[in-house]
């Protein structure tokens, strides 16, 4: 790959600074938005719905983000990441693949749907949502490489925008299900029609990229080695995320991974205006800086020292409010969540950290790097869950978690 001079670096460098912090802004923004709407879609689903629909779409997710990272072979990464002789080609060769990979996808959870009602004959409507979500999957696998263009010139303003949009589009259609007693399927819809507006939002109004006949495909093979070390560690990092979700569906029932997932979803919210964006940006910001060694450790820094700042403020006053948030926003039968509520507080609170240190690693080409811590919190983490949720029940799943990221950061 071809390296810039040290000019060019001096003087791309506080443009890419730039851009990476307008970027961050115009995220920041739209999660702060997306967050007022999301968490109100948060309460009034809470209120309508019970624990044991979060618990059933819960369970469906963790399949799909299992069936996902095993055909994941980061090759989005790779794009973005790159320096790309003909980036046209390399585009309408990952849009290829990415089309194949959901196709394939979804051909299999076809063929597996015996299989799922053999196995959890309590979760009844598993196979059907199974088969509606990587429906769904098909069309936001064509949204990959637009999303990839605008991500690797850090245009992030359009992408703030859609993802407004969504939010409040899925907040009604949610709702109003809710509202008409349809149960899980007014979360089911939240997937389905995240996925179709994005679609139109890329492909019809003013589209970032079109695909054309001449692909390269050498961009797949070249950047194969690459990719397949992220999509190891994304392996490793799906099943540190969540291999929690499956162990309280399969082991404790779907009313307990309600409460659990629910604790979780509620001490991300902070994450999301305060992590996020950063690291949604920073990546993408390092692949342009990796030549420039003093630029990369100054846009490092920064992030990281926001997040430390800003996250352990926030953190201390979401748990010291913890009770009170739960009982007034969703009502009492929420309560038991509680306790877990509190030790996932302290996971999202370092959780980003090590993201931003991983596509640190990733960025510098020693994906490597990462892929060992990863093995060493799943090593720790399976082991820690399966002992402390038989004592603990969710409690303990949530210290295992705790131990596991704090673990990681060490």
């Amino acid at each position: 790959m071809p390296e810039s001079s040290p000019a060019e670096d001096s003087t791309a460098a506080p443009k890419v600074q730039y851009r990476a912090v307008v970027g961050a802004g115009y995220t920041a923004v739209s999660s702060v938005i997306t967050l007022v709407v999301g968490f109100t879609r948060s309460i009034l689903l809470a209120r309508l719905l019970l624990p044991e629909d979060f618990g059933v779409i819960t369970f469906a997710l963790f399949f799909t983000s299992l069936i996902g990272s095993l055909t994941n072979f980061g090759f989005r990464q790779a794009f973005i990441h790159s320096d790309l002789e003909d980036e046209q080609r390399a585009a309408n060769a990952m849009f290829l693949v990415d089309i194949t990979i959901a196709i394939v996808q979804l051909f299999l959870v076809f063929l597996l749907q015996s299989v799922f009602t053999r196995l959890y004959p309590q979760y009844q409507l598993l196979p059907k949502i199974l088969l509606i979500f990587f429906s769904a999957y098909i069309i936001g696998a064509a949204t990959g490489t637009p999303l990839a263009i605008l991500e690797r010139h850090l245009a992030y303003r359009r992408i703030a925008l859609l993802n407004i949009i969504i939010s409040i589009s899925i907040t009604i259609a949610a709702v109003l299900m809710a509202l008409g007693g349809m149960g899980v399927w007014a979360l089911v819809i939240e997937v389905i029609l995240s996925r179709v507006v994005m679609f139109v939002g890329l492909f019809f109004i003013r589209p970032p990229w079109r695909f054309q006949g001449q692909v390269e495909w050498s961009f797949i093979r070249r950047f194969t080695k690459f990719g397949l070390s992220i999509s190891v560690t994304h392996i490793l990092g799906f099943l540190i995320d969540q291999f929690d979700d499956f162990w309280i569906g399969a082991s404790l029932g779907k009313t307990s991974l309600g409460y659990y997932s629910k604790a979780y979803e509620y001490a991300r919210y902070p994450r999301r205006v305060l992590s996020d964006p950063i690291v949604s940006v920073i990546f993408p910001a390092f692949s342009r800086l990796k030549h420039n060694r003093q630029e990369l450790s100054q846009v490092f820094a920064r992030g990281f020292g926001v997040l430390i700042r800003l996250g352990f403020l926030v953190s201390i006053t979401m748990y010291l409010t913890a009770t009170e948030l739960v009982q007034v926003a969703i009502g009492p039968k929420w309560l038991p969540m509680v306790n877990t509520y509190r030790l996932m507080i302290v996971y999202t609170l370092i959780d980003p950290l090590i993201s931003i240190a991983a596509m640190l690693f990733i960025a510098v080409g020693k994906p490597g790097v990462t892929t060992a811590i990863r093995l060493l919190q799943m090593f720790v983490f399976v082991p820690g869950v399966i002992l402390l949720g038989n004592r603990f029940g969710i409690y303990g799943v949530a210290i295992a978690a705790d131990i596991m990221v704090i673990l990681g950061f060490v």
